[in-house]
């Protein structure tokens, strides 16, 4: 909404655009946070970012469990009469849900760990230059 109302643009807010801009911006948010941190702290947002970045790996190296879930589910969903999904649906729907659940974090904090490792090469750098 704020970058529909800051451009005026409506495609900011259409549905085709949504999971575009949450990938964007959590990308762009996790890599400013640490660049805007202090160099005291560096230490501190890099375990930070390590841990984020190894929550979401697990997460994402998970997929094959969407196959198990699906197969385990699929029996209690057929009980309900107005839900009638096939497995293969119920499985592309838990790849969905972890695919955009955790792709905007792993892809940040991958980047993340990128900048943390700039802004530190910067930091010694310029300590070694005075």
């Amino acid at each position: 909404m704020f970058l529909r109302d800051l451009t005026g643009n409506p495609v900011f807010i259409s549905n085709s655009m949504l999971w575009w801009m949450v990938l964007v911006i959590s990308i762009l948010l996790t890599n400013f946070s640490v660049k805007w941190t202090t160099f005291q702290r560096i230490d501190e947002v890099r375990v930070a970012m390590y841990f984020l970045l190894a929550v979401f790996s697990t997460i994402s190296y998970s997929f094959f469990i969407s196959d198990y879930l699906a197969v385990m589910i699929g029996p209690y969903l057929e009980k309900i009469p107005e839900l009638s999904f096939t497995a293969e649906e119920i499985k592309e729907g838990i790849k969905s849900i972890i695919t955009w659940g955790s792709l905007p974090y792993l892809i940040g904090s991958v980047f993340g760990c990128f900048t943390i490792e700039l802004v530190s090469r910067n930091h010694n750098r310029q300590a070694n230059t005075n």
